[in-house]
């Protein structure tokens, strides 16, 4: 019996790890390898990296000649340098983009490891399974294979947090390691906030006193760093990083029906979370921290998915103590009595599978989509990524084209009707017609109330460049339509 005990934990500790870890690092390889877009955000990183390479200096970058108001939204310095850094052209950014966000997911589990062990709560031999129950939530997984700056931000929040709590084992508290960590997340992502909130929020609760006396220093170096920025970029900066945010409608029926969705992928997460809070026996400290982390942590996601109606990405944040609250419950399981350890272990390894396989489902059916969709900001290096990519691309005739956000988003149309297939939804634009009628559309100039675009065509493997030329036709509730010149 000893023995069996022995070897339920094998499974847990490393069989299992390693196969979810194996097949996500061989999904990551193969994600860094692809050669086009697969996402708005990855297009617009392409465009900026591309910006960032021509520019004159950082002012030109984030000058208000390069965006027109309410149609782009930019995307903070730190990411998009560090990615330009790293690649030659805007065809390699992909590539060391989505290496940016692997490297940065594994990290993340490192550290979320080092924060347990700081209270002597884990081995090394536990970091494979803490390592499979952060990276495989969808949030981490799906975003971690996308040139973005999200889990770059949520790597400095999370290394933060640890400076933080390893400060908090020796009594001598000391924020600026932290708060240089969570200036840096905020200069990937502008929303990257959790980890600040949830660090400054539990030392007032700890500490109100001190706190109050450290928070002039803290928001003058805070206001001195602004100052850089504001002198370096101009102050067009903030005006498309930041305020660009506000004045969007709430989505409070895309919010319910996206909260059900996460949760029910996520049933196993929930439920571990919810037994290690109320039945392990973690010290008080860590404990409320946790429990500040996804109070937090959940209050930004209600207001991230309120607010744009759309995203996993918001439960990003979330998702590092859920992942370590779930695997606080299976450590404790895996010690308790054998009886309870054998049910326990056999329901958690069903519900943990089949959820892992409804995520992974989910993201093939996501990719399938995400293959038809394409926007290097040249045509040569749309070309470069044509010939890198092994998706096989058909197309059709259009005269008509639908953006929700133009100069962010691919453009695709319909003849003779369009619609935005990434939500089926708008069933009043058109009925959605098969993949063997779709072209792939570059765009190749910002667009105004005309646009230039780039079509190409791969009939057998051969590429066929058309340039076309489309003016803005009307604007709708759900976006912008434009119809073809004729040359």
């Amino acid at each position: 019996m000893k023995n069996f005990g022995s070897t339920i934990k094998i499974i847990f500790y490393y069989i299992i790890p390693f196969v979810f870890i194996a097949s996500y690092l061989f999904t990551a390889v193969k994600e860094t390898q692809y050669g086009l877009n697969r996402d708005y955000a990855e297009g617009t990183t392409l465009a900026f990296v591309e910006k960032w390479r021509t520019s004159e200096s950082p002012r030109v970058l984030y000058s208000s000649e390069n965006f027109e108001q309410g149609s782009i939204t930019g995307y903070p310095f730190a990411h998009l340098g560090l990615v330009t850094a790293v690649s030659h052209d805007a065809g390699s950014a992909l590539s060391s983009g989505r290496i940016i966000s692997v490297v940065s997911a594994l990290l993340m589990a490192l550290i979320a490891w080092l924060i347990l062990a700081n209270f002597e709560l884990v081995k090394l031999q536990h970091l494979p399974l803490l390592a499979t129950l952060i990276l495989y939530q969808t949030a981490i997984f799906d975003w971690s294979l996308l040139a973005r700056s999200d889990l770059l931000a949520a790597l400095f929040e999370i290394l933060g947090i640890l400076f933080y709590v390893r400060s908090l084992k020796t009594n001598r508290v000391l924020l600026v390691p932290s708060l240089i960590c969570f200036l840096l997340a905020f200069f990937c992502k502008q929303n990257s906030i959790a980890g600040l909130l949830v660090v400054f929020a539990f030392e007032f609760w700890r500490a109100p006193t001190r706190t109050l006396k450290s928070a002039p220093i803290y928001l003058l170096t805070t206001a001195a760093v602004f100052g850089i920025v504001t002198w370096t970029f101009g102050v067009s900066y903030w005006e498309h990083t930041v305020t660009q945010l506000g004045g969007q409608s709430w989505y409070f029926s895309r919010l319910v029906q996206m909260l059900s969705s996460y949760l029910v992928s996520h049933l196993y997460i929930f439920i571990l979370s919810l037994l290690a809070l109320f039945l392990v026996p973690i010290k008080k400290p860590l404990k409320n921290f946790l429990i500040a982390w996804v109070a937090i942590g959940f209050l930004l996601v209600l207001l991230g998915l309120g607010r744009s109606g759309s995203n996993f990405n918001y439960f990003i944040s979330l998702s590092i103590p859920m992942g370590m609250l779930a695997f606080l419950s299976i450590q404790n399981l895996l010690n308790a009595e054998l009886a309870l350890k054998s049910i326990a272990a056999i329901s958690i390894v069903a519900v943990f599978m089949g959820s892992a396989f409804f995520e992974n489902h989910g993201l093939s059916g996501r990719l399938t989509y995400l293959d038809h969709r394409a926007w290097p900001p040249t045509r040569s290096d749309a070309e470069k990524a044509i010939e890198n990519t092994k998706s096989h691309l058909t197309g059709f005739s259009a005269t008509n084209l639908f953006c929700d956000e133009p100069g962010i988003c691919t453009l695709v149309g319909f003849t003779p009707d369009f619609t935005y297939f990434e939500n089926n939804m708008n069933t009043q634009l058109g009925n959605q017609k098969s993949f063997d009628h779709y072209d792939t559309l570059l765009l190749t100039e910002y667009p105004s109330e005309n646009l230039t675009w780039t079509k190409f065509k791969l009939p057998a493997g051969f590429v066929k460049t058309i340039h076309e030329k489309y003016e803005l036709r009307r604007i709708s509730d759900l976006g912008f339509i434009f119809t073809r010149k004729e040359l």
